[in-house]
C-alpha cells in the first residue's frame, strides 16, 4: 500500500488548508490553491491537482499559465497522457489562458494518446477562440503521423497548415527530410 500513502497525505494536506481558512475566517486565494497544487504535482498525483484546480476555478479564481504548464509538464514525464481529456475540458469550461506552449503540449498529449481526431478538433476549437495555433502545434500532429507511417496524415496536416495560413518552419522540413526515403516523396509531401 505504499502508493497510496502520498494519496492519503495530499488529502490530509487540502483538508488540514480547508479547515486553516475556515479557522482563521480566511479566503483562499489564487496563491493557496496555485501551492497546494505545485505540492501535488511535486508528489505526481496529477489527478488530484486537477481537482483542486477545479475547485479553484469554481470559486472564481484562475489558474496561471505557468502553472497549468507544470501541470503538462509533469503528465509529459509520468506519461499520462490520457489526463489530457480532461485538462482539456477545464480549459474550455473556465476560459483559461492559453499560450502556443500549452497547446503544443495538449496536441501532442493527444498524438501520444494516437487522438489524431481529438487534436484536430482542438485546433479547430482554438480557431474559434481566435488563437491562432502555431507551427509547433502542426508540427507535433505531423511527428505523431510519421511515427505510425501514415503519409496521407502528413498531407491532411499539410494541407490544414496551408488553409490556416500556417508557414512550415526548419523544424517541419526536418520531419519531411528525416522520414521521406527518396525525393520524390519529400517532392509528394511538399
Amino acid at each position: 500500500m505504499p502508493s497510496r500513502f502520498p494519496y492519503k497525505k495530499v488529502e490530509d494536506i487540502i483538508l488540514k488548508v480547508k479547515n486553516l481558512h475556515e479557522l482563521l475566517e480566511v479566503l483562499p486565494s489564487t496563491s493557496s490553491y496555485e501551492k497546494l497544487i505545485l505540492h501535488c504535482c511535486g508528489l505526481e498525483k496529477v489527478g488530484v491537482a486537477l481537482d483542486i484546480v477545479e475547485k479553484m476555478c469554481e470559486a472564481g479564481f484562475t489558474l496561471s499559465t505557468e502553472v497549468l504548464q507544470y501541470i503538462l509538464q509533469i503528465c509529459e514525464e509520468s506519461y499520462e497522457y490520457v489526463l489530457v481529456h480532461q485538462i482539456y475540458s477545464i480549459i474550455c469550461h473556465y476560459h483559461l489562458e492559453l499560450n502556443g506552449e500549452i497547446c503544443r503540449c495538449l496536441v501532442h498529449f493527444f498524438v501520444r494518446m494516437k487522438d489524431f481526431e481529438g487534436a484536430f478538433r482542438m485546433i479547430a476549437d482554438l480557431e474559434d477562440m481566435n488563437f491562432k495555433p502555431t507551427t509547433n502545434v502542426y508540427n507535433a500532429i505531423m511527428a505523431g503521423y510519421f511515427r505510425e507511417k501514415n503519409i496521407s496524415g502528413v498531407l491532411r496536416v499539410l494541407k490544414k497548415m496551408r488553409g490556416a495560413n500556417v508557414k512550415p518552419d526548419s523544424q517541419t522540413f526536418s520531419y519531411l527530410i528525416r522520414n521521406c526515403e527518396k525525393e520524390e516523396d519529400i517532392m509528394k509531401v511538399a
